[in-house]
């Protein structure tokens, strides 16, 4: 049986809490990127002893806790905005619908 790697519980745990790579970035730090965390989940870099011990907070905190965070943090976008068209068409600053 293989052994599961960090990156596969970073990705699962994440999935689980409905975060993007970005939003945990955020949650891990100031100095931790998207890509990063990309790197990591992919195994490609393993992250150094400061990021591990914030990985293995992340991994034990439930994903309704996390979400919760990430709102509070503001770094999750308004839901309700997602995925909704413009309504009518945009118009040039100083031009009158006719």
């Amino acid at each position: 049986m293989r052994k599961e790697t960090l990156g596969v519980r970073m990705r699962t745990h994440r999935a689980a809490a409905q975060i993007s790579q970005a939003v945990l970035a955020g949650l891990l730090g100031p100095k931790v990127t998207q890509e990063m965390i990309c790197h990591w989940e992919k195994g490609k870099y393993d992250p150094g002893p400061k990021y591990a011990a914030r990985i293995k907070t992340f991994l034990s905190a439930d994903p309704a806790t996390l979400c919760i965070m990430a709102e509070k943090a503001g770094l999750l976008r308004e839901r309700k905005a997602r995925g909704k068209k413009p309504m009518g068409r945009r118009l040039k600053p100083g031009r009158v619908p006719g």
